[in-house]
């Protein structure tokens, strides 16, 4: 939630809000700590594949893989995340099959 507040008192400062990415929610476009994202305020309706509106409080605009920045308006990244978004269900059995064996051990 502090995250949050600094996030939001940034964009309303700069206009932008640039950090390293945390955690795993985003894997694997996005990697723990290696990959530096660019949020800017939200200020367009969302389209799909974007996250519920109440809990946005900006927008990613674009990230960096390493020294090289990934263009989000791009084919490649559109197409990657039309296939990873159409995988789902089948992700879903992998995990699902991976948690299972796990446990059976």
């Amino acid at each position: 939630m502090k995250n949050n507040i600094i996030i939001e008192e940034t964009l309303e400062k700069e206009g932008v809000y640039v950090s390293t990415t945390v955690g795993t929610s985003m894997y694997p476009m996005l990697r723990n700590r290696r990959d530096t994202i660019i949020i800017s305020p939200c200020d367009t309706k969302l389209k799909k594949y974007d996250i519920p509106q109440n809990q946005i409080i900006g927008v990613m605009t674009g990230f960096y893989r390493g020294n090289k920045r990934i263009n989000m308006d791009g084919l490649a990244y559109k197409t990657y995340v039309r296939v990873w978004y159409f995988l789902f269900p089948i992700r879903r059995l992998l995990m699902r099959a991976k948690t299972f064996f796990k446990r059976t051990r």
